[in-house]
C-alpha cells in the first residue's frame, strides 16, 4: 500500500485505515457509530473504517475540502 501510495498526489489520496486508501474527494460523511468512526465513500456506497492513528489529519483533510 506505501508503494501505490507515493505514486498518488498528495494531499488528494490519503491513507485513512492501515488497509485503506482513498481519495478525500469522494468522502460524502464521516459518522462515529460506538467508538468508531467510519467514512463514507462514493455516495454512500461504501462503508470504510477509519483507523485511530489516521482520524486527525483525515478530519482536517475533509474539513479543508468543505
Amino acid at each position: 500500500l506505501k508503494t501505490i501510495q507515493e505514486e498518488l498526489p498528495y494531499p488528494l489520496f490519503q491513507q485513512i485505515h492501515r488497509s485503506h486508501l482513498v481519495n478525500i474527494e469522494h468522502i460524502s460523511q464521516i459518522k462515529k457509530e460506538k467508538r468508531l468512526y467510519f467514512s463514507f465513500v462514493y455516495q454512500d456506497q461504501f462503508k470504510l473504517p477509519i483507523g485511530r492513528s489516521y482520524l486527525s489529519q483525515t478530519l482536517l483533510s475533509v474539513q479543508t475540502l468543505l
